[in-house]
């Protein structure tokens, strides 16, 4: 049977922490992105939640099923052992009224039936 022991080592200088800058405005070191969980449904609007295929290699995304919430597919996610995916539906918008064609995405919001 071996024995180890560990003497205890003295304590060293602690290093420098870094400075974490902000980017101007945005008042908090996330950036302008916010809190996920303080994000309301209404934010979340056009995000869509996908459970992965069971035994999918994970290089490109296979979908098994919706859920129709995050907090669902948390769980089953949980339950199931796969991984879940949220996925954000754009389109394309053109606006030609300017005399330079602007192009710009718009969220694709689903009814709820």
């Amino acid at each position: 049977m071996a024995v180890i022991t560990v003497e205890p080592q003295e304590k060293a200088e602690p290093e420098p922490q870094e400075k974490k800058t902000t980017p101007t405005g945005t008042g908090s070191a996330r950036g302008s992105r916010g809190s996920r969980k303080s994000a309301g449904s209404k934010e979340r609007q056009g995000v869509r939640f996908f459970l992965a295929k069971a035994g999918s290699n994970g290089t490109s995304p296979a979908f098994e099923r919706e859920v129709a919430t995050e907090n669902e597919a948390l769980v089953e996610s949980f339950k199931l052992g796969v991984p879940y995916y949220s996925v954000q539906e754009w389109r394309a918008v053109t606006d030609l009224a300017g005399k330079k064609p602007q192009l710009t995405g718009e969220i694709v919001r689903r009814s709820t039936e």
